[in-house]
Protein backbone atom coordinates (compact mmCIF):
# COMPACT_ATOMS: atom_id res chain seq x y z
CA UNK A 1 0.00 0.00 0.00
CA UNK A 2 1.23 3.53 -0.68
CA UNK A 3 1.30 6.33 1.77
CA UNK A 4 0.59 9.80 0.46
CA UNK A 5 3.74 11.74 1.75
CA UNK A 6 3.11 15.30 2.42
CA UNK A 7 5.92 17.28 0.77
CA UNK A 8 6.89 21.03 2.37
CA UNK A 9 8.84 22.76 -0.18
CA UNK A 10 12.13 24.16 1.10
CA UNK A 11 12.01 27.43 3.02
CA UNK A 12 14.01 30.03 0.54
CA UNK A 13 11.41 29.03 -2.08
CA UNK A 14 8.50 29.59 -0.16
CA UNK A 15 10.44 32.52 0.93
CA UNK A 16 11.04 33.75 -2.74
CA UNK A 17 7.39 33.28 -3.20
CA UNK A 18 6.61 35.42 -0.50
CA UNK A 19 8.94 37.88 -1.67
CA UNK A 20 7.55 37.91 -5.49
CA UNK A 21 3.81 38.50 -3.58
CA UNK A 22 4.89 41.28 -1.84
CA UNK A 23 7.22 42.48 -4.61
CA UNK A 24 3.86 42.76 -7.19
CA UNK A 25 1.50 44.18 -4.27
CA UNK A 26 3.78 46.98 -3.37
CA UNK A 27 4.30 48.02 -6.81
CA UNK A 28 0.63 48.49 -7.46
CA UNK A 29 -0.86 51.95 -6.87
CA UNK A 30 -4.20 52.57 -5.63
CA UNK A 31 -4.88 55.92 -7.35
CA UNK A 32 -6.84 55.35 -10.56
CA UNK A 33 -8.36 57.90 -13.44
CA UNK A 34 -11.41 57.84 -12.62
CA UNK A 35 -13.73 60.36 -14.01
CA UNK A 36 -16.66 61.82 -11.85
CA UNK A 37 -19.55 64.18 -13.45
CA UNK A 38 -22.01 65.65 -11.30
CA UNK A 39 -24.47 67.98 -12.81
CA UNK A 40 -27.42 69.82 -12.38
CA UNK A 41 -30.08 71.89 -14.33
CA UNK A 42 -32.01 70.47 -18.25
CA UNK A 43 -28.41 70.16 -20.46
CA UNK A 44 -27.74 72.03 -23.04
CA UNK A 45 -29.00 71.40 -27.12
CA UNK A 46 -27.31 70.12 -29.79
CA UNK A 47 -26.42 72.69 -32.39
CA UNK A 48 -27.29 76.02 -30.19
CA UNK A 49 -24.49 78.67 -30.28
CA UNK A 50 -22.68 79.48 -27.23
CA UNK A 51 -19.68 81.94 -26.12
CA UNK A 52 -16.97 80.13 -23.97
CA UNK A 53 -15.78 82.59 -21.20
CA UNK A 54 -12.85 81.08 -18.60
CA UNK A 55 -13.48 82.58 -15.37
CA UNK A 56 -9.21 83.20 -15.49
CA UNK A 57 -6.46 81.20 -14.87
CA UNK A 58 -3.43 79.59 -17.03
CA UNK A 59 -5.51 76.35 -17.56
CA UNK A 60 -8.17 77.73 -19.22
CA UNK A 61 -6.76 78.44 -22.13
CA UNK A 62 -6.54 74.78 -22.95
CA UNK A 63 -9.60 73.28 -21.10
CA UNK A 64 -11.48 76.17 -23.22
CA UNK A 65 -9.76 74.51 -26.29
CA UNK A 66 -10.61 71.33 -25.15
CA UNK A 67 -14.45 72.21 -24.49
CA UNK A 68 -14.49 73.78 -27.91
CA UNK A 69 -13.53 70.63 -29.40
CA UNK A 70 -15.93 67.85 -27.49
CA UNK A 71 -18.98 70.93 -28.23
CA UNK A 72 -18.21 71.17 -32.01
CA UNK A 73 -18.29 67.14 -31.46
CA UNK A 74 -22.22 67.76 -30.62
CA UNK A 75 -22.47 70.68 -33.55
CA UNK A 76 -22.26 73.40 -30.87
CA UNK A 77 -20.99 76.17 -32.59
CA UNK A 78 -19.04 78.74 -30.52
CA UNK A 79 -19.50 82.28 -31.36
CA UNK A 80 -18.61 85.67 -29.12
CA UNK A 81 -22.04 86.69 -28.16
CA UNK A 82 -24.42 83.98 -28.63
CA UNK A 83 -27.10 83.44 -26.47
CA UNK A 84 -25.45 80.75 -24.31
CA UNK A 85 -22.68 81.93 -22.39
CA UNK A 86 -20.95 79.05 -20.90
CA UNK A 87 -17.94 79.97 -18.00
CA UNK A 88 -15.49 77.38 -16.98
CA UNK A 89 -12.41 77.30 -15.03
CA UNK A 90 -10.33 74.65 -13.70
CA UNK A 91 -8.20 73.97 -10.48
CA UNK A 92 -5.79 71.58 -9.35
CA UNK A 93 -5.06 70.70 -5.75
CA UNK A 94 -3.93 67.47 -3.61
CA UNK A 95 -6.21 64.84 -3.59
CA UNK A 96 -6.15 64.63 0.18
CA UNK A 97 -7.92 68.28 0.41
CA UNK A 98 -11.58 68.07 0.16
CA UNK A 99 -14.20 70.70 -0.40
CA UNK A 100 -16.96 71.62 2.08
CA UNK A 101 -18.84 73.73 4.09
CA UNK A 102 -20.42 74.50 7.43
CA UNK A 103 -24.15 73.24 7.70
CA UNK A 104 -25.42 73.16 10.82
CA UNK A 105 -22.72 71.74 12.64
CA UNK A 106 -21.57 69.19 9.91
CA UNK A 107 -19.52 69.19 7.01
CA UNK A 108 -21.14 68.88 3.66
CA UNK A 109 -18.79 67.50 1.21
CA UNK A 110 -18.90 69.08 -2.07
CA UNK A 111 -15.66 66.95 -3.15
CA UNK A 112 -14.73 64.54 0.05
CA UNK A 113 -10.56 64.28 0.31
CA UNK A 114 -9.19 60.95 -1.40
CA UNK A 115 -7.89 58.76 1.86
CA UNK A 116 -4.36 57.43 1.15
CA UNK A 117 -2.84 54.03 1.02
CA UNK A 118 -0.84 51.47 1.68
CA UNK A 119 0.05 50.76 -1.79
CA UNK A 120 -0.09 54.10 -3.26
CA UNK A 121 3.31 55.69 -5.46
CA UNK A 122 2.13 59.10 -4.53
CA UNK A 123 0.40 61.34 -2.51
CA UNK A 124 -1.99 62.40 -5.84
CA UNK A 125 -3.47 65.15 -7.37
CA UNK A 126 -6.98 66.02 -8.22
CA UNK A 127 -8.34 68.16 -11.54
CA UNK A 128 -11.81 69.83 -10.98
CA UNK A 129 -13.55 71.60 -13.82
CA UNK A 130 -16.36 73.69 -13.35
CA UNK A 131 -18.86 74.61 -16.21
CA UNK A 132 -21.95 76.38 -15.75
CA UNK A 133 -24.45 77.40 -18.64
CA UNK A 134 -25.90 80.72 -18.41
CA UNK A 135 -29.35 82.02 -21.06
CA UNK A 136 -27.09 85.77 -21.46
CA UNK A 137 -30.78 87.52 -22.03
CA UNK A 138 -31.90 86.50 -18.76
CA UNK A 139 -28.89 85.58 -17.02
CA UNK A 140 -30.64 82.31 -15.95
CA UNK A 141 -28.87 79.51 -15.30
CA UNK A 142 -29.51 76.22 -17.91
CA UNK A 143 -26.80 73.74 -16.51
CA UNK A 144 -24.12 73.65 -14.09
CA UNK A 145 -21.28 70.85 -13.83
CA UNK A 146 -18.47 69.62 -12.38
CA UNK A 147 -15.77 66.67 -13.38
CA UNK A 148 -13.14 65.18 -11.08
CA UNK A 149 -9.85 62.77 -12.12
CA UNK A 150 -7.73 62.10 -9.31
CA UNK A 151 -3.74 60.77 -10.78
CA UNK A 152 -0.54 60.73 -9.66
CA UNK A 153 0.04 63.39 -12.62
CA UNK A 154 -2.44 64.96 -14.59
CA UNK A 155 -2.05 65.51 -17.97
CA UNK A 156 -3.41 67.85 -20.65
CA UNK A 157 -4.61 64.81 -22.21
CA UNK A 158 -6.72 63.72 -19.27
CA UNK A 159 -7.91 67.22 -18.70
CA UNK A 160 -9.39 67.16 -22.38
CA UNK A 161 -10.58 63.54 -21.68
CA UNK A 162 -12.41 65.04 -18.61
CA UNK A 163 -14.04 68.05 -20.78
CA UNK A 164 -15.33 66.07 -23.27
CA UNK A 165 -16.96 63.58 -20.74
CA UNK A 166 -18.72 66.51 -18.88
CA UNK A 167 -19.95 67.77 -22.38
CA UNK A 168 -21.31 64.94 -23.26
CA UNK A 169 -23.24 64.53 -19.74
CA UNK A 170 -24.20 68.37 -20.61
CA UNK A 171 -25.61 67.35 -23.65
CA UNK A 172 -27.37 63.88 -22.95
CA UNK A 173 -29.23 65.81 -19.96
CA UNK A 174 -30.71 68.05 -22.93
CA UNK A 175 -34.76 68.36 -21.61
CA UNK A 176 -33.95 66.66 -18.39
CA UNK A 177 -33.76 68.32 -15.52
CA UNK A 178 -32.36 66.48 -13.05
Amino acid sequence: MIQPSLRIPPLPTLRNAFCLAGALALSACAIGAHPRVDATGAGLASGTPASLNPDAGADETMLGQALQTALARHSVATAEGAGIEIRYSVSMRPSYVGIGRAVDGEVAWESVARRGYLLDRCRGERARISMAAFQRATGALLHRSTAEMDSCTITPAMLEDLAGQMVDDALSRNGQAS
